[in-house]
């Protein structure tokens, strides 16, 4: 039992490498985003042609949206998406996104181990990997606009839900307007037959006491 215990500790793979191969089967499409980015960076780098400081803003900016989505599926897992964890999957992730070895490993979820990017500070050249401030910033900032499109999302489902109860009440007020008038139709011929019932109750009236004199 021992034995099977610490195999299977073995096995499991630490909590940021977990999540970054939960981001690679849940969040497939930033992941291969991630990956696009970090090889336009490189080709800035290798050609001296581009923008290096846009393509490594982009790169940065993928590898964001993805720590924001760890720490939901850390906290999924029940670990604690600490400032520690969150800085390791980020630096895993620049490194497995930049390395022709660990790429598809990436891709598929299949990595086992975290990575250091050797050589990465020279790929950044004059634009150096953001301090964890920053990057915690740049998490934060993911965070915030998935939880504008989540909060934007409700609104239109709220908004789309009112627009046809709104609807249905405008037509139960056309139909109830149009009994209204098809009452008043009914009221006016009723008081038509009415005054002329009335009337022939005068006249018989009139001519009875005539009769009776």
């Amino acid at each position: 039992p021992d034995e099977a215990v610490e195999v299977k500790r073995l096995a499991k793979p630490p909590a940021p490498v977990w999540a970054i191969n939960q981001l690679a089967r849940r969040r497939r499409a930033d992941v291969r985003a991630l990956v696009k980015a970090a090889a336009r960076l490189r080709e800035v780098q290798g050609s001296g042609r581009g923008d290096f400081a846009k393509a490594a803003t982009a790169e940065r900016a993928a590898v964001a949206k993805l720590v924001a989505a760890a720490a939901g599926i850390l906290r999924e897992g029940g670990a604690a998406p600490t400032d520690a964890t969150l800085g390791r999957v980020a630096t895993t992730l620049h490194a497995a996104a930049t390395s022709d070895e660990s790429r598809g490993e990436l891709e598929r979820g299949r990595l086992r181990a975290e990575l250091e990017p050797p050589g990465f500070g020279a790929l950044l050249g004059t634009v150096p990997e953001p301090p964890a401030e920053k990057l915690a910033d740049e998490v934060a900032q993911a965070r915030e606009r998935r939880a504008a499109r989540d909060d934007l999302a409700d609104a239109r489902s709220r908004a789309d839900a009112a627009q046809e109860q709104l609807e249905a009440a405008e037509e139960g007020v056309a139909d109830a307007r149009d009994e209204l008038e098809r009452a008043e139709t009914d009221a006016a011929r009723i008081r038509s037959e009415l005054d002329e019932a009335q009337a022939k109750v005068t006249a018989a009236e009139k001519r009875l006491r005539k009769l009776e004199r």
